[in-house]
């Protein structure tokens, strides 16, 4: 009888669990790149077994690196055996989106792992688009907002592909190991170009947060430690980070950075 008991609690602890685990939801491609001129698509994926019947989204992008297009459900949704509500609007705000999907019917819903929605895009210049999430929210079956879902930002490199090799006098590399890093994370960097070189560390939303290194750089090149801190010394929090280079020349490489806690 006491076994039973025990095995009855246990049972409701492990719902329980199941019911308070945070969701992490992720963008697909991760940091993409794309050239420009040309259409891309930013996908939004869920990576767990969990019953959906609502995804809500709403982002922000630079306007004047990338052009919203348009957005639909995913590949998850689209295999429902049931009709859909899908909804897509560019915000009045410039840089944002909002978007959704949700099935119709009492007993029809969809049930993950797969992609949840899709972004269409078109890459107007080159730079980096950092991609940052205004709100996320699921609803399960019985229209319950689903409770602790993440969806962690990133970026959309817009680049031309030209060789760093390819360019003289000014080419320049730059490398960063481990990434993810936690606590710190190995640069490289070089240049063809000798002189005062600097490199710096922004958030996605193009927000200076430390200087990481300057001085004198050159072809024989660089290699420091950075531990995610910024101009103050203290350590930032979990997340993903733009670590930009510049050399004499004005030229620029920028390498994105995930810290890991």
């Amino acid at each position: 009888m006491r076994r039973n008991i025990l095995l009855s609690i246990l049972g409701s602890l492990m719902i329980a669990a199941q019911a308070w685990a945070a969701v992490e939801l992720r963008f697909d491609p991760f940091d993409g790149t794309i050239a420009p001129g040309l259409d891309g698509v930013l996908a939004i994926h869920v990576d767990e077994e969990v019953e959906i019947r609502t995804i809500e989204v709403r982002l922000t992008f630079d306007e004047n690196i990338l052009e919203s297009l348009s957005g639909e459900a995913g590949e998850l949704f689209e295999g429902a055996p049931c009709s859909l509500f899908e909804d897509f609007q560019d915000e009045t705000i410039a840089g944002e989106w909002y978007g959704m999907c949700v099935t119709l019917g009492a007993d029809c819903w969809v049930t993950g792992p797969g992609e949840l929605y899709r972004w269409n895009f078109n890459a107007l210049v080159n730079g980096i688009s950092p991609i940052t999430v205004l709100q996320i929210r699921l609803f399960d079956p019985a229209g319950l907002v689903i409770e602790d879902v993440t969806l962690p930002g990133t970026s959309i490199i817009v680049s031309d592909g030209t060789a760093v090799s390819d360019r003289a006098p000014g080419a320049i590399s730059f490398t960063l190991s481990p990434n993810p890093f936690n606590p710190c994370t190995r640069l490289r960097f070089a240049s063809m170009s000798e002189g005062p070189a600097t490199v710096e560390a922004f958030d996605l939303t193009g927000r200076r947060l430390a200087s990481v290194w300057q001085g004198e750089l050159g072809p024989a090149g660089i290699t420091v430690n950075w531990y995610g801190c910024g101009d103050d010394g203290e350590t930032l929090p979990s997340g993903i980070y733009l670590l930009r280079l510049q050399d004499s020349s004005g030229e620029t490489q920028t390498r994105r950075a995930v810290l890991l806690k």
